[in-house]
């Protein structure tokens, strides 16, 4: 209703991991000897355990790094986040991120661009 005067942090949060593991999983797989790890295979064998090969474990973080958002079993997810709410979590993200970041520097005469753009749609919006 208020056309995005508002805002909510945690939600602001949550939205920015879930747009991140999209981007991921748009990117597509990256297909090379590494990953296809023809050695691994062969090492390993049919029947063989791939899920706990040294490899496996190395590559299981290529496609996802969530940090709000978790895949662990309960009892796992409850050890790590004392069973504290993704909400709470993303709020606690968000005061971090309000305390601690340090914002690049605009680029030399970017403040003036940005003056003489307000002022030009100022001037347009007043000739209606």
């Amino acid at each position: 209703m208020e056309q995005g005067l508002t805002i909510d942090y945690a939600k602001l949060i949550m939205d920015a991991e879930m747009i991140r593991m999209i981007q991921t999983a748009t990117r597509g797989v990256t297909i090379s000897d590494e990953t296809l790890a023809f050695d691994v295979i062969h090492e390993v064998g049919p029947g063989g355990a791939y899920i706990s090969h040294d490899h496996t474990f190395k590559s299981t973080r290529s496609q996802s790094q969530a940090e709000l958002f978790d895949r662990r079993s309960r009892g796992n997810w409850l050890k790590k986040t004392q069973g504290e709410a993704i909400i709470e979590r993303a709020y606690a993200a968000a005061a971090t991120i309000i305390a601690e970041h340090q914002p690049l520097p605009l680029p030399d005469g970017a403040a003036e661009t940005l003056k003489e753009m307000v002022s030009e749609f100022d001037r347009e919006q007043g000739s209606q």
